[in-house]
Parts: structure tokens; sequence; C-alpha cells
């Protein structure tokens, strides 16, 4: 798994949201936590869910972002695509079914015709603890 971490401005942030329209991708999510967690923490617990995931059989590729609230909480946005022939609603239920138990959980299906979600995750990019990753 690829780590990067940016603390500088995307001068070009359609550019890089267009990177995840062109994914053709399969779903979409929003986790949060409950507590207060760390940004280590959250990283932690954010790479352990696609561990598990992958461990259960669901070969994903995509893309993470972590954001802050305005109490400075940490969630976290991604944009994935399913990989292998696994079945697309499963793989939602196995997100929800795994991060309940650290916050909330919203798993839809990707609309590419909508395609504003990917402007959305990129916004926070020029703050300097944006954090994201490729999956």
């Amino acid at each position: 798994m690829n780590t990067t971490k940016t603390g500088g401005y995307i001068s070009n942030m359609k550019e890089y949201s267009s990177l995840f329209k062109e994914n053709g991708n399969d779903i979409i999510g929003n986790l949060s936590f409950d507590n207060l967690v760390s940004e280590n923490g959250g990283r932690y617990k954010i790479n352990k869910l696609f561990s598990y995931l992958k461990s259960k059989d669901f070969d994903v590729s995509g893309y993470w972002i972590r954001e802050k609230t305005k109490v400075q909480n940490i969630h976290y946005h991604f944009v994935l695509k399913l990989e292998n022939d696994r079945n697309k609603n499963e793989l939602k239920n196995m997100i929800f079914k795994y991060w309940k138990y650290n916050g909330s959980v919203m798993v839809r299906d990707y609309d590419k015709e909508v395609g504003s979600f990917e402007k959305y995750m990129t916004k926070s990019m020029s703050h300097n603890d944006f954090d994201w990753n490729f999956i």
C-alpha cells in the first residue's frame, strides 16, 4: 500500500478529482468516530478496515481522504472500485458491519452522473493537516 501525505496546495483540483471519475468506481462513503481519535489512531483504523476487506477476498482499489471537523475530530471519505467479482452490496455491508463499532458509517453506490463527490473530497487539499492514501 502506498502511503502518501501532503500538506502542500494542489493547484489544479479539477485534474485531481478527474482521477476519481476515470477509475470506474463502485461505491463511496463516509466514516466517522464516536470519540476523539488521533490522526495516527484514525490512520491505523482505516488501514485495518481495508486489510480486513482484503482478508475477506474483497479486492478493492480507490482512495480515502481524511478531514477534520470543526471540533477537530477526524473523519474519512472514500471512493472504491471492486476489482474482483464479489457482490457490491456485500462489500457495502462488510464496511458497515466493521466500522459501526467506531462511529457512523455511510456507504452508497457511486453515481458517475453526479460527479460532485470527488470535488467534495478534494476541498481540503490545501490544509496543512490534509491526509490521503491510495487503497
